[in-house]
This record gives C-alpha cells, structure tokens and sequence, in this order.
C-alpha cells in the first residue's frame, strides 16, 4: 500500500511525501529492492545525492542483476 501510494506521489512531483510512503515501505519490508530504487529516485528529485547513493547500494545489494539499478548508480555518481 505505501510504496502505490509513493507512486502516486512521485507523479503528482509531491517528492517529500513520497519519500516517507517510501520509507515505511522498506521499514515494513527491508528485502523490497523496488522501493529502494524509487527511493533514490526520490532522493535525487529532493538533491540528496548521498541519501540517492546509499538506496541505490541498496537496491543492488538486493538485486544485483538488475540493470535499471546499475544505470541510476551511473547517473547518481555523474
């Protein structure tokens, strides 16, 4: 429910209010990968590179694979 209504948040550009919908998702579920990508993404949005960094780590310690994660890592570090 929190990281549907981080969504919705995001889109509407209300970023702070995403950022703590986004929060409790992970707070509630630590292994939701997804959540910390949009996390950083909220981050940068808010120009806290160091909160984006540390979710993103965050997301490819939970999903390596991923390469979404990889390109935003990428796009933080530039």
């Amino acid at each position: 429910m929190y990281f549907v209504s981080a969504n919705a948040e995001f889109y509407l550009e209300n970023y702070k209010e995403a950022k703590q919908q986004l929060n409790q998702a992970v707070k509630y579920d630590s292994t939701f990968h997804e959540a910390y990508y949009n996390l950083a993404l909220v981050n940068m949005k808010l120009n806290d590179i160091p909160a984006a960094t540390q979710n993103i780590d965050k997301a490819i310690a939970l999903e390596p694979q991923n390469e979404k994660y990889e390109k935003l890592k990428q796009e933080i570090g530039n």
